[in-house]
This record gives structure tokens, C-alpha cells and sequence, in this order.
């Protein structure tokens, strides 16, 4: 039994947890690693007893020759320190900056317990972390501007990382970027945090919402940032679907590229391949997926770029793909209705991190201001088209795994729906 952790002894659930001599209570379990190999991630909203604000703690197992070469927590508390010296620049950017509470980097030894036994898994070492901001699902976004103001706060995240802290995050994808929303309770742990926002920028509305509720773009996970400067910035990594093509080619040993040196620039990257994602895949707050998002035998292999195998073939769908988003032709045809107004800067994204359209695609360098300046650009025109924020943002899901649809007409519904019936029938004849 874990001796920092407090179980209920009639559900088995854990109610509190003591980090560096601080004590929290459970308040939620956010996610839970679905698998019962790697790292085990288990993030939870946390409040503290003492003051009763409200944090994230995340506990996770590391591979320990990654955590000895490798510590997010000196990572969260350089950047802490870094963002509370530049609070008076920008008090919002503030808000949204990672922010270290406490931390124990080796909870617990996986070989502690292997004595002398003969073993070929990796020793991992336990690491629990109490940090912030508490975020929301990227995809749980309430409007076009509220999600375009998420991408430019995390592209000023990453000039923050790389000017202020001389850090590279190195894992920039969809499950790493959160929007944070500014209620008293989530931001109040933040320093001067409620004199930043005021009350009186957020009034209470219907149910308790939140009608004009501010809300930005963070980053989270910095597990495999690494320094700009030194031998780490040419570590690889990266999840793969938004992973830069360079990166992919070299872990899947394209004889080009024997090192790799990673830059801002394939963050940069990998922040668009994150973009195309939602404007792919999600229809808005209050679209429908299966009237909004239309998948047939000539899609593009963007779903492939989460299940494929072989690394090289995801670098080689991602160009192709890519290349085929250039065309406002592909675009009309392949974006939800929701997105299809900001078709033409999408083009100009894709433009500006791949300035050379051709096999195999390069990163472009010195991208980020021409990458910020579009998504400002972009900002501008969803301003300029009248939709009503939603009050609160429904966290759709996002899947890329979606069956083939075809468009039904009434007749082919009416035959759908004729063979959904037989199929059952002949299927309570057999049990009869």
C-alpha cells in the first residue's frame, strides 16, 4: 500500500493524497491510461485542504534511464519561476503558463520489488505531480474564435518555452492541449488571479454558466521537453499522428537524416497537424458527426497516420495528404460546413510550415511569426461570421477510426434500415 495515498475502505477508492508533506482530497478522476503497459498515466482534480484551491495531480510510471536524464518537474518549476517574472508583461498568458504546486520524483522503484529475479522489462519509477492549469478537452471548444484563440495562445506558449525557459516541448498533439476556462475556482490558484480577470468580466447567467466566460489556449505534458542548447534537443520524440514528417523519417532511419536537431519549428508542425485534426474531424459545438463529417473510399489517409504500423508510411501519408489540403478544390469537398469559410487560410498555413510543395515535405524555417500573423488572420475572418458562442463546450468525440459512409439517399435509407430488420429477424429465428 502506498503510504501518501488514503483509500476508502468500503469503495477502494482513493479519497486524499500527500505530496510533499501536503495533503489534497480526490475531488475527480480526469483519465486513466487504457492500457496496462507503459507509463499508467492517472491525472485527478485535486483541492487542496488547506486553502482549498483546486489542482491537477498526475501520477505516472517513467522508464527511469528516461527520468534520470529527463525530470518534468524541474521542467514545471523552471517554467513557474520564469512565468510569475514575466506576469506583469501579460497577466492572461499568465493564467495559462504550466504552473508547478509540488512534486515527488520517485514515489516508488518497479526494481525494488525484483530483488534478484531475472527481468527484461525496463525499471520504471513512480513520479507524482500536483500542478495546473485545470483545461478542457481541445475539442470541447464553444466557437470558431474561441478555438482559433487557443492555437495562437499555444503558439505564444512556444516562443514563451523556447525565450524565456530555453525549453523545446517536443510532444505538441491534440491530448496535450487544453482550453482553460477562466472561473474563480479553476484560476483562483494563480497569484492575483481574480484581480487579472475581474468578477465583473464573467457574469453569472442562467444555471450558473458562465455567458462571457474568458478561456485560452495551454500546453501540458512537458515529460519530453528538453533543452534548446546540449545533447537534448536531439532527443526524438513525439506522438506519432502529429509528429513532424522530418522526426518520422528519421525514427523510421531515412538515410538522410542520420541526426536530427529539433527546432520551434517542428512544434510549429506539429500545431498545424493538430489544426487540420479539428477542422477535419470535429463540425462545432452543436454539429452533428454523421451529418457533418462525410467519410468515403477516396478520404484522405489521415486516419492512417493514428493506425498504421510501418513509420514511414505515416511520413509518406502524411506529404500526400497534406499536399492534397493545398487544393481549395479537396478542401470544398473534404471540410465540414463549420470550416469550410476558413478554407483558404488553412492553405496558407500548410504554406507557411512546408514553403517547398514537394515529396518528401520539409519544415520550413523561422516559421512561427508567419504561422502566428495566419492564425491571427484567421481569428479575424470567424469574427467576422456570425455565430453565437456556445454557453458551454461539449467535448465531442474524436474519432478517426469512423466507418466508410456513403451519401444515403431516402430510398437507400428506407433499404438500410430494411436490412437492419431482416439481419435481426433471421437472428431470433436461430435463437427460437
Amino acid at each position: 500500500m502506498d503510504p501518501n495515498v488514503i483509500i476508502d475502505r468500503v469503495t477502494g477508492l482513493p479519497t486524499d493524497v500527500r505530496v510533499e508533506n501536503q495533503l489534497f482530497s480526490i475531488v475527480k478522476e480526469l483519465h486513466v491510461s487504457p492500457v496496462l503497459f507503459g507509463r499508467g498515466t492517472r491525472v485527478y482534480m485535486v483541492r487542496d485542504k488547506v486553502n482549498g484551491h483546486y489542482h491537477i495531480c498526475k501520477d505516472s510510471w517513467i522508464l527511469l534511464s528516461h527520468a534520470k536524464d529527463n525530470s518534468e518537474i524541474e521542467h514545471l518549476k523552471l517554467i513557474s519561476k520564469k512565468a510569475k517574472e514575466n506576469r506583469a508583461k501579460s497577466p492572461r498568458a499568465y493564467l495559462l503558463h504550466p504552473r508547478f504546486v509540488a512534486g515527488d520524483g520517485a514515489v516508488y522503484n518497479s526494481n525494488s520489488t525484483r530483488a534478484y529475479a531475472t527481468v527484461v522489462t525496463p525499471a520504471r519509477i513512480r513520479r507524482r505531480m500536483i500542478i495546473g492549469p485545470i483545461g478542457d478537452p481541445l475539442t470541447s471548444y464553444r466557437s470558431r474564435v474561441k478555438c482559433l484563440q487557443v492555437f495562437i495562445d499555444v503558439a505564444d506558449e512556444l516562443v514563451f518555452l523556447r525565450d524565456e525557459c530555453g525549453l523545446l516541448h517536443g510532444d505538441i498533439s491534440i491530448g496535450n492541449i487544453v482550453i482553460v476556462r477562466f472561473l474563480p475556482n479553476i484560476i483562483a490558484a494563480c497569484e492575483f488571479a481574480l484581480t487579472t480577470i475581474g468578477p465583473s468580466n464573467d457574469p453569472l447567467v442562467n444555471d450558473n454558466h458562465l455567458e462571457a466566460l474568458g478561456s485560452g489556449g495551454a500546453v501540458i505534458d512537458f515529460d519530453y521537453a528538453r533543452s534548446i542548447k546540449g545533447k537534448d534537443s536531439v532527443k526524438a520524440s513525439g506522438t506519432v499522428p502529429y509528429m513532424s514528417i522530418e522526426l518520422s523519417r528519421y525514427l523510421a532511419g531515412d538515410p538522410e537524416y542520420t541526426e536530427f536537431d529539433h527546432r520551434i519549428d517542428h512544434d510549429v508542425e506539429s500545431l498545424l497537424l493538430v489544426f487540420l485534426h479539428i477542422v477535419r474531424f470535429t463540425c462545432g459545438p452543436k454539429g452533428n458527426l454523421d451529418q457533418d463529417i462525410f467519410i468515403n473510399d477516396k478520404e484522405l489517409n489521415l486516419t492512417q497516420w493514428h493506425h498504421e504500423r510501418k513509420i514511414e508510411q505515416i511520413a509518406l501519408h502524411k506529404c500526400v495528404d497534406v499536399l492534397r489540403l493545398r487544393s481549395a478544390r479537396t478542401l470544398a469537398y473534404l471540410l465540414p460546413a463549420y470550416w469550410k469559410p476558413i478554407a483558404p487560410h488553412i492553405i496558407k498555413l500548410i504554406d507557411i510550415v512546408y514553403p517547398v510543395p514537394t515529396i518528401p515535405l520539409r519544415t520550413g524555417s523561422n516559421i512561427h511569426g508567419a504561422f502566428r500573423k495566419e492564425l491571427e488572420a484567421t481569428l479575424r475572418t470567424c469574427q467576422g461570421l456570425e455565430e453565437e458562442t456556445h454557453q458551454y463546450g461539449t467535448s465531442m468525440p474524436f474519432q478517426t477510426r469512423a466507418k466508410k459512409r456513403k451519401a444515403l439517399t431516402q430510398g437507400s435509407i428506407q433499404q438500410h434500415i430494411g436490412k437492419g430488420t431482416q439481419s435481426k429477424r433471421k437472428k431470433l429465428t436461430k435463437k427460437q
